[in-house]
């Protein structure tokens, strides 16, 4: 997916009129701005929100849905078995903590933690694990090819 911006034509009106703003524009801006070596132009940019630079064909599939950890061990996948060619998964627990791992064997103990609300994708073909603590958890969950 590509996105097409035009960027300002007259970049002096974004300059700030008072001291200690102009001062910051003239050193810090210009500063970053050759550190970063952006260039400010004057045409359509075509910015590039794909994962084409990693080399990789993007996302063009994902399927989603929201799991119940009741159990001890579960694997992470929408449905009764995981997609095809998977290539990336989303988890985030929505009411507790969880830990997850990529061995069936995952436990507080060894697994990595994810708070509630937090989300992670990971990049992966294979199965990823999770386990709860004490309390069940609704985790919401994206496999994507």
């Amino acid at each position: 997916m590509s996105r097409t911006t035009t960027q300002p034509r007259d970049i002096t009106k974004a300059i700030p009129a008072n001291p200690i703003s102009k001062w910051f524009y003239d050193n810090v801006f210009e500063v970053l701005r050759k550190a970063l070596r952006v260039t400010i132009v004057d045409q359509p940019v075509d910015v590039n929100v794909t994962n084409e630079y990693l080399g990789e064909p993007p996302l063009t599939e994902l399927i989603d849905a929201v799991i119940s950890l009741t159990g001890t061990v579960q694997e992470v996948k929408v449905g009764a078995t995981a997609m095809s060619d998977r290539r990336m998964i989303m988890i985030q627990p929505l009411n507790g903590n969880i830990w997850f791992g990529t061995d069936s064997s995952v436990s507080p103990t060894n697994g990595s933690k994810l708070f509630k609300y937090e989300k992670i994708w990971i990049p992966t073909e294979g199965p990823i694990y999770i386990v709860k603590d004490n309390t069940d958890v609704e985790v919401y969950v994206i496999e994507a090819k």
